[in-house]
């Protein structure tokens, strides 16, 4: 004779997921779904960090600020010269 649970129904090998999430309560269904929300969100923030860490992208935004400022002061010089001619 198979084992029954409380209900007197004999339980499934696979359930479907209606039926694992049939059981819970409306609140816990929402914490579980922002919980997992919550997980994919740090593992993407995780993921999408550099090697290096926040510091070593700080510095590359800097040095990519200094870059394009240098290039501005050059535009400028290239613009008065083609005006003085």
């Amino acid at each position: 004779m198979a084992a029954k649970n409380i209900r007197g129904k004999r339980p499934s090998a696979s359930r479907e997921p209606q039926q694992v999430f049939a059981n819970i309560k409306s609140t816990g269904r929402l914490v579980a779904g922002f919980g997992s929300l919550l997980l994919m969100t740090v593992a993407i923030g995780g993921r999408s960090m550099p090697p290096g860490g926040a510091s070593e992208s700080l510095a590359s935004v800097v040095r990519q600020k200094g870059h394009v400022a240098e290039d501005e002061r050059i535009e400028k010089q290239i613009f008065e010269a083609r005006m003085h001619v």
